[in-house]
């Protein structure tokens, strides 16, 4: 093989010139190859040997086809990239996008307004938290980017570095720092209890309602004295017997705590069967008022009379066609006839409603019950609504003396009926029994 041929077909490796003499073009223009094929070699094409030999050519980028290379995309340098997304190679080796471009399907493409390149995306600086003020600066321990710094969300506190709510951590359970006991939750910013079946929580602790007797059938519901608790009910001794409430739950059974009348526990200052003493009966009709038998008076109140005060000027009564009165203190009073002590009086009366809510709202009217000066409790209604309203009340209170054979009786208003509201007032004809 003469030199001319060698050197073509290893140019690339060996860097050889290409050079000859000239008188020997012509007889090296075709030469034996081998002695035992006989075949020959064609030496002309001298480009395409080269080319086909690998040679790069001095203007080359670096660039690969991807086929030849092994690269899904580009090669560039020897290193495989995706042209697709890559802003320093963007469609072609080299082509590099600006900082405020990112490389999309192989073009530079401009970010939107307010945001750069970080890497291959386009991020807002100002709330990333990835790139949080700066490519790279990454929010940690729950922190979110605002205005370009790491800060803690609303609602929660930094606690040695960390965001936490205090409403729910259970380590920093209403403070920075205060952990709940093992097994306890942080509800509220306050450690609670976990409590599970049976047991309900009561408190600061897990109880067994059913048979907890200081929380028995629900938080709180304490059974008395010498009571057990069994199936969410209190009850006296190992059968649960339910006292009533004139006994209670001694020594395992349920022992009279009033008097006993042969078997019966009884209440000698109520029975009637039973006043005062055992076997004293009272009459049909008469009531055992503290222990004894009182006849009852019934009266007429208010009557027909002019006993109404309004503001200090004595009134009249209502006729059914609307009330005269509406402010605080305005009252009716009456002298009625009893000799004996009183312990408690029956209302019966009716009263005339003229109030109305359209021009404000009334809402609930309150008159205070005096029996010679003394209160002995309240009467009240809804007002606004307009028509008669009737009151039938009881009131039991400490024996009160007659004065002279008579008590005074007066029902006095507590509260003023609001302006454009209306007006009421008692209508003549109820009854007060007293006993």
């Amino acid at each position: 093989m003469n030199l001319r041929l060698a050197c073509l077909l290893s140019a690339a490796l060996a860097g050889c010139s290409t050079a000859t003499d000239p008188g020997e073009t012509a007889k090296d223009s075709s030469v034996e190859a081998s002695a035992d094929t006989g075949s020959s070699i064609d030496t002309g094409g001298t480009a395409d040997s080269a080319k086909d030999s690998g040679a790069v050519d001095a203007t080359d980028t670096g660039s690969t086809d991807a086929g030849d290379s092994g690269c899904a995309d580009l090669s560039c340098s020897g290193v495989c990239v995706d042209g697709k997304t890559d802003p320093d190679h963007c469609g072609s080796c080299a082509n590099k996008c600006k900082t405020t471009e990112s490389c999309t399907d192989g073009k530079c493409v401009a970010c939107l307004t307010g945001k750069e390149r970080c890497g291959a995306t386009c991020v807002a600086l100002d709330t990333d938290p990835a790139n949080c003020g700066a490519c790279g600066k990454a929010c940690t321990d729950g922190k979110v980017c605002i205005s370009s710094s790491c800060l803690c969300p609303s609602g929660t506190y930094t606690c040695s570095g960390k965001c936490v709510d205090l409403l729910s951590d259970k380590d920093n359970c209403g403070a920075c720092g205060k952990a709940c006991p093992a097994g306890d939750v942080c509800a509220f910013a306050a450690c609670e209890k976990v409590c599970t079946a049976p047991t309900t929580k009561c408190g600061g602790g897990c109880v067994d309602i059913t048979g907890d007797k200081d929380n028995c059938g629900a938080c709180g519901k304490a059974c008395a004295t010498g009571e057990t608790c069994a199936a969410g009910k209190c009850g006296c001794g190992s059968a649960g017997k339910i006292c009533t409430a004139l006994e209670a739950c001694v020594a395992g059974a349920c022992s009279c705590k009033a008097a006993t009348c042969g078997t019966l526990c009884t209440d000698l200052s109520t029975d009637a069967s039973n006043c005062g003493v055992c076997g004293k009966t009272c009459s049909t009709g008469v009531p055992c008022l503290g222990g004894v038998c009182v006849t009852s008076t019934t009266v007429t109140f208010p009557t027909s009379a002019a006993t109404t005060y309004t503001t200090g000027s004595i009134g009249t009564l209502g006729t059914g066609g609307g009330g005269v009165h509406y402010v605080t203190g305005d009252y009716v009073e009456e002298k009625l006839t009893r000799g004996a002590p009183v312990t408690k009086m029956d209302l019966d009366l009716k009263m005339s409603d003229s109030t109305s809510s359209s021009g404000c709202t009334v809402g609930t009217l309150t008159w205070a019950v005096k029996i010679n000066g003394t209160s002995v409790g309240t009467y009240s209604w809804v007002g606004g609504f307009g028509g008669d309203k009737t009151v039938k009340q009881s009131f039991s209170f400490a024996s009160i003396t007659p004065v002279s054979g008579q008590v005074t009786v007066r029902l006095e208003a507590t509260n003023t009926v609001c302006p454009g509201g209306g007006s009421w007032n008692w209508y003549p004809g109820g009854t007060a029994t007293f006993y």
